[in-house]
């Protein structure tokens, strides 16, 4: 076990404050910035036992980002959830550090309960989640990567990150299923967008085109949980769009975690014409034409592929197709757990 470990980063999910309390006591002596995400345990709320932790085995922490969530599904009525409890973390301990915390609560559909006890540290964070509570501080200039998640934005959300240069958009919780990227652009800047992460299966391509529109510097996208099946259906307006994208278009890397069509591959072979990465599912039925396509002049920057999820049949079938058709010649392979990696 390491120790000499100064960043630490944890989540957990039902776990006793005892058994963190172990491990952390015997790794933490040089340990200078702790995260930790917790749910399901409110023992983690007992400030006295937090400070004896700090006190004894972390001398070096300077940073304390901490997070206590509760969602709609957590059962409630198993905690015992109290002023109390948050007033002693406004003790001078944690007032010397700087280390300041705040509770938001909310009603979810159906009247059920949900709520987030945290550290309001932005300024020290590099990346910032929102949750649907009803304050937020007003400018975090500190945070680089931004999650939006559980929720769309209310419009009247007052807060900026002017320095944030990826974004990660997790499943949305409204029923309209609709998010919308014009309160995004009001709280970050577009333009200096370099790494996208969508991790939401109701994204749709059309907010795509309409986040990309405003994302000139866009370098990477990531799709997680997003599956490209469906008939690939784009408006006049949209192919226009499309085609104004594509133009300045700085996309080099993709990466699709489910199953991806020829259709959509071929659209985003269109809207980033310069990918150099790609990492993507094959749909089974189509592999014969996917790869054909992939390594065709259709895509001439491509110099490195990963096909996720893939069977060892499968994967003799696509090195077969590749060598008979000498789709590319002089090139690497490796079969990993992950997937099969190809780089020429």
């Amino acid at each position: 076990m390491p120790f000499d470990l100064t960043d630490i980063s944890l989540q957990f999910h039902d776990v006793s404050f005892d058994e963190i309390e172990k491990f952390l006591a015997r790794i933490s002596s040089r340990l200078q910035r702790l995260y930790l995400t917790i749910h399901l345990n409110n023992t983690f709320l007992y400030a006295d036992r937090w400070e004896r932790l700090i006190r004894n085995h972390m001398p070096y922490l300077y940073i304390f980002d901490f997070k206590y969530l509760i969602y709609k599904y957590d059962r409630p009525n198993d905690y015992t959830i109290s002023n109390q409890l948050f007033d002693r973390f406004k003790s001078s301990f944690w007032y010397e550090r700087k280390w300041f915390f705040q509770y938001q609560h909310w009603s979810c559909k159906n009247d059920d309960f949900a709520g987030i006890f945290y550290s309001t540290n932005p300024y020290r964070r590099k990346c910032y989640e929102l949750y649907r509570c009803e304050t937020y501080e007003t400018i975090v200039h500190s945070a680089s990567h931004l999650k939006i998640g559980i929720d769309c934005l209310p419009n009247n959300v007052m807060i900026h990150f002017p320095n944030v240069t990826e974004l990660t958009l997790i499943e949305n919780d409204n029923e309209s299923k609709e998010r919308s990227m014009t309160n995004i652009n009001c709280i970050i800047p577009l333009t200096q967008l370099t790494h996208l992460v969508i991790f939401d299966p109701h994204f749709s391509i059309s907010q795509l085109i309409e986040l990309l529109r405003f994302s000139s510097n866009m370098q990477s996208l990531t799709f997680i949980g997003v599956s490209f099946t469906s008939r690939c259906r784009l408006s006049v307006e949209q192919m226009d769009l499309v085609r104004s994208i594509s133009k300045t278009s700085k996309v080099t890397e993709l990466c699709i975690e489910d199953d991806c069509s020829l259709a959509y591959i071929q659209f985003f072979a269109d809207l980033c014409p310069r990918l150099q990465r790609l990492e993507i599912v094959l749909l089974e039925r189509q592999i014969k034409s996917i790869i054909q396509f992939l390594l065709s002049s259709n895509m001439s920057d491509l110099f490195w592929l990963c096909l996720r999820d893939i069977s060892n049949e499968t994967s003799r079938k696509v090195q077969k197709i590749i060598d008979h058709e000498k789709l590319i010649i002089d090139y690497n392979v490796k079969d990993h757990y992950t997937g099969l990696y190809f780089w020429w």
